[in-house]
């Protein structure tokens, strides 16, 4: 009745000299939503909500006007699938979806090649055991002639751990400007990646004895196009001798 018949004639009078439009995402390329930031004076009252549109910057955007603000998040449960929504009640409602995924590309797809090597390559070897060598040889194969800073993030197999002055000696390399040995991985900096193979070695040693060990991954990415990477996987020499243990 009178709450809302006052409530709505205030409303030209306040979006004029109050309402301040905030794009949620200025990055984005879809088209712009707004925020509408509403005085405290429509609060006065039986809530109201209305829903109109009004021109800024050449262009008819929607804006919702809300003295109760309800947000939900659902997570569905399977994807794809066919969902219905069902909206009971009077006002204005925003529905909208997500979806995020990652899809690992194809080796071939790969701007990065990257093989991995052991030294030794067998379990023959007794020392193998305890102590093996990684090589990576690592190209750029990708849209350019050579890549931004690269990164090498070499996963240490179950029960290993990095010799650090092996790692440390890398550094020496014209394409390596530093190294880190973090949480069991070993992180090798690259100034670029080209078409020329960089090759790279150190060395790990066992910290405890583990049986039946998994194979553990290398990852090469581009620092600057973290889309333009490549992984690899390698096993110890010993991974599936029981004698490992």
């Amino acid at each position: 009745g009178k709450h809302r018949l006052r409530s709505l004639a205030l409303l030209p009078l306040l979006l004029r000299l109050l309402l301040l439009l905030l794009p949620t995402d200025a990055s984005a390329p879809q088209k712009p939503i707004y925020m509408v930031m509403v005085p405290s004076l429509l609060h006065a009252g039986t809530p109201e909500k209305a829903c109109f549109l009004f021109s800024h910057l050449n262009e008819t955007v929607a804006v919702r006007v809300s003295l109760e603000s309800v947000h939900g998040r659902v997570t569905l449960p399977t994807v794809p699938g066919d969902y219905t929504v069902k909206v009971t009640g009077e006002g204005c409602v925003y529905l909208q979806t997500s979806l995020k995924y990652s899809v690992l590309p194809r080796e071939e797809e790969f701007p990065f090649t990257v093989v991995v090597q052991t030294l030794p390559g067998t379990c023959e070897d007794p020392k193998a055991h305890t102590s093996f060598q990684i090589s990576l040889n690592i190209s750029y194969t990708g849209s350019r002639s050579e890549s931004n800073m690269a990164i090498a993030d070499v996963k240490m197999v179950s029960g290993f751990i990095p010799l650090k002055p092996t790692v440390k000696m890398l550094e020496r390399s014209v394409h390596v400007s530093r190294t880190e040995v973090s949480n069991n991985h070993v992180l090798i900096y690259l100034d670029k990646v080209s078409n020329q193979t960089v090759n790279l070695s150190f060395t790990v040693q066992q910290d405890i004895p583990i049986r039946d060990l998994k194979p553990a991954v290398v990852k090469v990415y581009d620092y600057y196009e973290k889309d333009e990477f490549a992984v690899a996987k390698y096993s110890a020499p010993c991974s599936t001798d029981y004698g490992n243990a």
